[in-house]
């Protein structure tokens, strides 16, 4: 009997060892699987999620652009998709960019070949720590500075993999770094930087795209320095013009007045953006009371300017 007593209660401590360990690999085994779906750059959701909530505002702790006054130089912009992306990636970006035309000033074309953006995409999986994978990247290529204005001139986006959300979170948050933006700190807001499928687009970013492409792609030319000096009837002059608009502009000239009198003009090229011109006068005759001098750019109004009011200089002589 106490053998058989002994051998019962082997059996017991076994069958409870056994119940314990189904219990706990069901846990662990739900953990791992709730790990993966959230540790990955999704939280994949099934149901219908609104992309826009009024609600929820971005928080931008290292500023929301990468620059101040970051843009693309017209708000029409083109993009290309490679067409080795599969159907769904392609699809995510035509809605993606589909949504910012909709909901911003914007103006998106697809062209074959060339586009201002050009997304790609790759089956190379990326994967930086064991809890997180890079699902997309993108941002600007090449930016010109003119002191006003930081002008994309392109970006690339890079899709690793299809997106399983309702909504193409990946790709308008790609879209999204190549006109400028950076991470948000919000976990709601499609930018920040692990995705999820409940993810929504914030006014706060709608309003700064809308605000940003504000001016029109027009050149704006303005005096950057200007020196004078007068001997007698002869006066000498250095001056400085930049455009720190977004385009190129046309040939204009700069032009010198005296009490509402012409007293010269000089002929200047075109100026590409960001770019100066230096004019160094010696030695023009002038009235000998001539007290002040004004320096007016584009006095005819050949080029049309974001800003008009930039381009004039009144500047006091001593006799």
């Amino acid at each position: 009997m106490k053998n058989k007593g002994g051998l019962k209660s082997l059996i017991f401590i076994i069958v409870i060892w056994l119940v314990l360990f189904a219990v706990l690999s069901y846990l662990l085994y739900d953990r791992y699987l709730i790990e993966e779906q959230t540790f990955g750059a999704f939280v994949r959701e099934d149901e219908n999620v609104s992309l826009f909530d009024d609600e929820v505002y971005d928080e931008f702790p290292d500023g929301m652009m990468f620059y101040g006054n970051l843009r693309f130089a017209d708000k029409k912009i083109t993009y290309t998709v490679d067409e080795e992306c599969s159907d769904s990636r392609k699809a995510d970006m035509f809605e993606a960019f589909g949504i910012l035309e909709e909901k911003t000033v914007l103006d998106f074309t697809q062209v074959s070949d060339g586009g201002q953006i050009q997304a790609t995409c790759s089956d190379d999986f990326v994967q930086p720590d064991t809890k997180h994978f890079i699902v997309g990247e993108g941002g600007p290529n090449h930016i010109i500075d003119n002191g006003r204005y930081q002008i994309i001139s392109n970006g690339t986006i890079l899709l690793y993999t299809d997106d399983d959300c309702k909504n193409p979170l990946v790709s308008l948050h790609e879209i999204l770094h190549v006109l400028g933006f950076q991470h948000s700190s919000n976990e709601n807001s499609v930018l920040y930087s692990v995705s999820n499928c409940k993810q929504k687009f914030s006014n706060d970013i709608i309003d700064k795209i809308n605000s940003l492409y504000e001016d029109p792609s027009l050149p704006d030319l303005v005096f950057k320095d200007v020196n004078v000096s007068k001997k007698g009837r002869y006066l000498s002059f250095g001056v400085t013009v930049i455009n720190k608009g977004l385009v190129k502009s046309g040939n204009t000239n700069l032009s010198l007045f005296y009490n509402d009198n012409e007293l010269d003009s000089f002929e200047l090229e075109d100026f590409e953006v960001g770019r100066g011109k230096i004019l160094n006068v010696e030695n023009l005759k002038v009235p000998r009371a001539l007290n002040e001098v004004v320096f007016v750019i584009d006095e005819s109004n050949r080029v049309l300017e974001i800003d008009e009011s930039n381009n004039r200089v009144v500047l006091s002589i001593k006799n």
